[in-house]
């Protein structure tokens, strides 16, 4: 076979020929395969010949599996990666006394040119203090903390408490929109009001009334009132104190030095997680830095965002037409918004696929079985639920990619940290 690859601006032709005795061969045994469905006027179903059957149908139509059958020898052959091929075309005569030579444009997967040369990358490695403890013990404390209502008419709302309010708001003596609520919840330095508000709050007691005067910035929201004097009369209903928890309390049944050393050893496996996430996409990320490129095909970031979109959608559990309630412009802000993200996420599977071949790496079984079995508690799914989806080959072929992505990058990580 000749096979013959042009390349344009953007995509490839991919010219191939074939003898005429293969084709001949070739289409014969797809006749002969076929033949039983071909209904031809003056023969009986399944008997016409094949020129007859040919003339009706057209020679196209019902020799698409030899197309696809030398396209395919044609694509392995060269040890093409063709991400997407598009307008076949056969170019001559289509005659079983002559060669067969078919035309497509393909999109090959981008080229890269790569040496990790003297490149180094330092890992970082968190250190966990006595000091750092302290501030995660403080986080939990506010974390397991309750709100507990107070009836004790003295008790003063301080920082940190909640409280509900009723409040009218006037600006040159007139009430105005959005400036008045009943039973309006919030805690004390967590909700974002006007500046001075709070602060004066603070102090107040259940049942009792104020009048609470704050300025609205210059730059608010609502043109209307920006930099205006606001009054509020706010009538406190009720207030509910932050009762946190003691350290003794966090601990359970262990010492506070238990605590403290568990809590701090699970700090440090955290963080060294998270180092090591970072080191890798550290790694990732300068090695593609380094690395040269061929630009995407737009088709590879189309492809993949589509697929996303139809992800996304049936994640949620709705057909496109029910997200978008039919404005176009929904999906099409979605795939602009996403569209850079989807650009890394391709050039990065594009050298990993590269790297991968480039340094003859290697997987097996045992190595799909162990990923997915570190993974499967990730996604909250049962082990052999995973492997019974890798039975359909769309499935494992995804799956496949992503491990041989992970020892492309554990292969860098080792020749690349300093």
């Amino acid at each position: 076979m000749n096979v013959e690859v042009k390349k344009l601006a953007s995509p490839y032709i991919l010219t191939f020929t074939e003898e005429a005795d293969v084709v001949k061969e070739l289409v014969q045994k797809s006749y002969k395969k076929q033949k039983g469905k071909f209904i031809v006027d003056g023969y009986r179903k399944g008997h016409a010949p094949r020129k007859a059957a040919e003339k009706k149908y057209g020679k196209f139509n019902i020799y698409k599996d030899v197309f696809d059958e030398l396209y395919i020898r044609a694509v392995n052959e060269k040890e093409l990666e063709i991400i997407d091929a598009q307008e076949f075309s056969v170019i001559g005569p289509f005659e079983d006394e002559h060669p067969l030579t078919i035309q497509a444009k393909v999109y090959l997967q981008p080229n890269v040119e790569f040496e990790i040369g003297d490149l180094k990358i330092k890992k970082h490695v968190s250190t966990i203090t006595d000091e750092d403890v302290d501030k995660q013990i403080e986080l939990q404390k506010k974390s397991h903390a309750k709100f507990v209502n107070v009836v004790n008419h003295d008790y003063e709302v301080k920082q940190g408490d909640a409280m509900i309010i009723d409040f009218i708001g006037r600006i040159d003596g007139k009430e105005f929109e959005g400036g008045s609520a009943n039973g309006f919840r919030f805690v004390i330095g967590e909700t974002k009001f006007i500046e001075g508000f709070e602060k004066q709050i603070v102090g107040m007691k259940v049942g009792e009334n104020d009048c609470i005067n704050a300025t609205f910035p210059k730059d608010y929201q609502n043109k209307d009132l920006q930099g205006k004097l606001a009054f509020f009369d706010v009538t406190v209903k009720k207030i509910e104190e932050k009762i946190e928890k003691n350290i003794q309390e966090l601990a359970g049944t262990k010492s506070i030095e238990e605590y403290r050393n568990d809590l701090k050893q699970h700090m440090i496996d955290e963080a060294k997680i998270k180092d090591d996430e970072t080191h890798r996409a550290n790694v990732l990320n300068a090695c593609i830095k380094q690395a040269e490129i061929e630009p995407l095909p737009n088709i590879i970031v189309d492809h993949s965002l589509e697929n996303e979109w139809y992800q996304m959608l049936e994640r949620i559990g709705k057909s496109e037409e029910e997200y978008t309630n039919g404005n176009t412009g929904i999906k099409e802000a979605y795939l602009s918004q996403r569209r850079k993200s989807v650009e890394q996420f391709e050039v990065s599977r594009i050298f990993l696929d590269f790297a991968y071949k480039k340094y003859g790496l290697k997987i097996d079984e045992k190595d799909i079985t162990a990923f997915v079995e570190e993974r499967a508690p990730k996604l909250g799914q049962k082990v052999h639920k995973i492997l019974k989806s890798m039975e359909k080959g769309h499935n494992r072929m995804a799956v496949e990619r992503t491990v041989k992505h992970e020892k492309a990058v554990d292969f860098l990580l080792e020749k690349i940290t300093e």
